[in-house]
């Protein structure tokens, strides 16, 4: 597949569909039903590595999920055996559809409007996504089910050829309202898989082996496979290459030591110096209280920083330098994680500097807790680009200011999601350069805060 004019379509929607039923005061029941496809090409006659996934070994099953009575207080979990019986491997990414509500047979315990179809998905909080090697890999949520709908994310994890991972879904009822007393709520869960690009690899890192030996070794463009194992000590990547797991970032770390900080640069595990550099698959684990994942020194471009699991502890947990002046930064399918300062800051001309360009931001998951200050997840002085499919769930609470704050234009933000504490913003415009009503549309929230201020 490495023709130029081939164009493969290397995303395909095995539409894992499981149905799931959630009563208030009743049991109630779901089923998995699967429908599968393979690669396609268009326009020229290849072969392509097939994708297969099934759901508990089958195709197409029927599979039955009880759930005990939903009431405040309550929750509960599920799991299933997810399988790749193709020939390639592949990512995995969850999404939730069709959520629908449905009014209790018995409304008389209800109060509010009991001729609506049921408030039940406001109190509901779903979580799903996949266990690998031990560790919860969040797709979506937790988050309440009248916001998931039709809300999705790609992860990073990895399910390889004729392997299983298991898919859990853990709901939970803080406070269950009167008006959804005796309510019914159904909702589907979607599991896609797409294509993980297969390299060759110019050097291989193994368990015992220097990452940064393998990085000041290779060559311009080279590519570095690390196989599983904990490697400990920062890095500094100063030439164009690409640095990646074999099995993806629960099954790969690199825990820093604060030892190779490059002049003038932040206490970070990993430091990008180099334009041209694509990091994907680990788990980048800052030391305690002091240390920051991975910071992108200032001016590069073409910087990929992809299906991560970043935690950091103090300062960045993914940082960039002033001036700004970045361009084509792509940040995708990360976990972000810890009780750092800022999850993540694209700097530009509000610091100082050069505004930045076309930041791709992508399909992430922003965790862990803001361990102090004014609080803010992730904040984006760059013009174009696309903040999209992201779930900001980082806990702000206590002094919160936003979940993203913006200084630029252009950008395309859709489908994102937005935990707001009281007296914090999902969405801060800082330049007031975009439709408020537009962002508040095109992104769902929840919580007792400001959706969107500009």
């Amino acid at each position: 597949m490495t023709d130029d004019n081939i164009t493969l379509s290397r995303r395909t929607l095995l539409g894992g569909m499981a149905g799931i039923g959630l009563a208030a005061g009743a049991l109630g029941t779901g089923t998995y039903a699967l429908l599968s496809d393979t690669e396609s090409s268009a326009d020229n006659t290849i072969t392509a590595g097939t994708l297969n996934l099934k759901v508990d070994g089958q195709n197409s099953v029927s599979e039955t999920i009880n759930i005990s009575s939903a009431g405040s207080g309550s929750s509960g979990s599920g799991t299933a055996t997810l399988s790749n019986t193709g020939s390639t491997h592949g990512k995995l990414g969850f999404g939730i559809e069709n959520v629908e509500n449905f009014e209790g047979a018995n409304p008389e315990s209800e109060s509010g409007d009991t001729s609506n179809p049921g408030e039940l998905d406001q109190y509901v909080w779903v979580e799903v996504g996949v266990i690998q090697n031990g560790v919860k890999v969040p797709g979506v949520g937790p988050a309440p089910l009248s916001v998931l709908d039709d809300l999705s994310r790609m992860t990073g994890s990895i399910l390889r050829a004729s392997s299983t991972a298991t898919m859990y879904i853990d709901w939970m009822v803080p406070d269950l309202g009167n008006d959804a007393q005796g309510d019914r709520a159904e909702f589907d869960v979607v599991i896609d898989i797409e294509e993980r690009p297969v390299w060759s690899a110019d050097t291989v890192v193994t368990s015992g082996d220097s990452i940064q030996a393998a990085i000041d070794a290779a060559s311009s463009g080279d590519v570095i496979e690390v196989r599983n194992g904990t490697y400990t000590g920062d890095l500094v990547i100063d030439k164009p290459l690409t640095l990646l797991s074999k099995n993806g970032a629960e099954y790969t770390k690199i825990v820093g030591d604060g030892s190779t900080e490059p002049g003038g640069a932040p206490n970070v595990v990993v430091n990008v110096t180099s334009s041209d550099v694509t990091v994907e698959g680990f788990t980048i684990d800052g030391l305690a209280s002091t240390q920051g994942a991975l910071d992108i020194a200032a001016t590069l471009s073409n910087v990929s920083v992809i299906c991560n699991r970043l935690i950091g502890n103090g300062g960045n947990n993914l940082g960039t330098l002033q001036p700004g002046d970045y361009s084509d930064i792509e940040v995708a399918r990360n976990v972000f994680d810890g009780a750092p300062s800022l999850m993540a800051y694209i700097n530009g001309a509000a610091s100082g500097g050069t505004q930045s360009q076309n930041i791709t931001v992508v399909d992430n998951y922003f965790g862990g807790e803001i361990d102090s200050g004014s609080k803010l997840t992730m904040g984006f002085e760059a013009d174009g680009g696309e903040i999209a499919r992201n779930m900001f769930l980082t806990d702000i609470s206590g002094a919160p200011y936003a979940q993203l704050e913006l200084f630029g234009s252009s950008t395309t933000i859709e489908d994102n999601l937005f935990e707001v504490p009281a007296g914090g913003v999902g969405i801060r415009d800082g330049n007031s350069t975009y439709n408020n009503t537009t962002l508040r549309n095109d992104n769902a929230f929840f919580g007792d805060g400001t959706d969107v201020q500009g």
